[in-house]
């Protein structure tokens, strides 16, 4: 993009270009913005891009979630239970630069942070990019994108339970 992105919609589509420039970048537990671009964690990768165009992000994937300025999109816990989204069908109502959170392999569960009494247990984001595909960094690929049936498929943790949009 030449010019400066103006428009939220303009902002969406600049951050999910900027996300694909970074495909191959090595994955590291616990990565921090100091190490960026050399090294992403999914949350430092989120928060970097979105850093990028002046938009301050918590560090943590279930801080990031739990930012309330930020709305939900998609609600997937039913009951206590995920329920996973059909990846045949791409989610139309999402757009680029929505950060898609799921419980993942490890991370810090606190579900105080969410006042809506529902425990969420997030330790994974991920940024839809359209076209029902995604980009994240995780272990052993590092920053990569993929389907939504792919990134949901190597752990039956990895379900997205929420969707969030930073840019409204």
């Amino acid at each position: 993009m030449t010019s400066t992105p103006k428009s939220n919609d303009e902002l969406r589509i600049y951050v999910a270009e900027e996300a694909l420039r970074y495909l191959g970048i090595p994955y590291k537990f616990g990565a921090t913005l100091d190490e960026a671009p050399n090294c992403f964690d999914c949350s430092s990768f989120t928060k970097y891009l979105y850093a990028k165009i002046g938009i301050e992000l918590p560090r943590r994937s279930l801080e990031q979630a739990a930012v309330k300025e930020h709305a939900i999109i998609a609600d997937f816990l039913h009951n206590g239970k995920t329920k996973r989204i059909d990846p045949e069908q791409s989610p139309l109502f999402w757009k680029p630069g929505d950060l898609l959170f799921m419980r993942g392999i490890r991370g810090n569960y606190r579900d105080s942070l969410f006042d809506n009494g529902k425990e969420y247990c997030i330790g994974h984001v991920a940024m839809y990019l359209g076209d029902g595909m995604a980009i994240n960094a995780r272990s052993p690929q590092g920053v990569w994108a993929v389907s939504l049936r792919v990134l949901q498929q190597p752990w039956p943790k990895y379900k997205i339970i929420l969707v969030k949009r930073v840019l409204l």
